[in-house]
């Protein structure tokens, strides 16, 4: 009987979510009419999820909305909640996959064909945002133990969980470095497009960025592609004596930016 009366709540959560989406669902019979008939009572919901939702993505792409202004935000995030359903109760983390939907928009992706990277750079913010807050501080007296040759091979450097890296066919770092501070200096969601703060920035040259959490900081920095392969090496805990020349001229980055907290003794097996 127990498991009759819950699945029963499943069956109505299900139908109650797919009318939330426009989709059929017989959802309105459920609903007693009052001054309003069902389907209206319903609207008004829909109106308000949608509303909570948007707010939800604007909180989370505030770039993006600088970028395409209120209203288009408005039609792409209600583009978005339509075909991206919340699938739990805490909307804290709801918006995973926006930088798909504005790629699947022809319109907008023809006129910023890097919107959607620049989604995924914020998309990153916010995970790191929401990680555990933790000490980041680096043990130099290890150091010392990496002047035998066979230690520093035998060792990796330890990437906090919160990092992540991006890359991309445009300078989206710089991009939202402009963006933000843009929407910093005039206390506005968009800026202007009289004084275009983007005239000098070369959209179309390859970057790659590495977002990490400091403390109650976000790390969004430009980087080398061969920094960016030396930090996964080490996100993978790949020993240094695997790693390429390359990679190991870029040590002295990963202090200069402060993307490691502590060394570890790899286990390659």
């Amino acid at each position: 009987m127990k498991y009759a009366v819950n699945n029963e709540l499943h069956q109505l959560q299900s139908t109650f979510s797919d009318a939330l989406r426009y989709k059929h669902s017989d959802a309105s019979t459920t609903i007693k009419a009052t001054t309003f008939s069902a389907e209206q009572h319903l609207q008004i919901y829909r109106n308000n999820f949608i509303l909570s939702l948007t707010d939800i993505l604007s909180a989370t792409y505030p770039a993006v909305l600088a970028m395409i202004g209120h209203d288009c935000f408005v039609q792409l995030a209600r583009l978005h909640i339509l075909h991206s359903p919340l699938t739990q109760g805490d909307v804290s983390h709801y918006g995973e996959g926006f930088h798909r939907t504005i790629a699947n928009n022809e319109t907008i992706n023809k006129a910023l064909p890097y919107l959607s990277d620049l989604a995924q750079l914020e998309w990153y913010r916010d995970i790191v945002s929401r990680m555990p807050s933790q000490q980041h501080g680096f043990p130099f007296e290890k150091l010392q133990y990496l002047q035998n040759a066979d230690a520093f091979g035998q060792s990796y450097f330890h990437i906090p969980a919160a990092t992540y890296v991006l890359t991309s066919q445009y300078s989206v770092g710089d991009l939202w470095h402009i963006v933000d501070g843009e929407r910093l200096n005039h206390h506005s969601s968009e800026f202007s497009s009289a004084d275009d703060p983007l005239a000098a920035l070369d959209i179309d040259q390859p970057q790659t960025v590495v977002i990490q959490l400091r403390g109650n900081e976000i790390l969004t920095q430009v980087i080398s592609s061969d920094l960016k392969a030396l930090i996964i090496h080490c996100q993978q805990q790949k020993s240094l004596q695997q790693a390429s020349p390359q990679m190991l001229e870029q040590l002295p980055l990963l202090f200069e930016y402060q993307l490691t907290d502590d060394i570890v003794e790899a286990n390659d097996g």
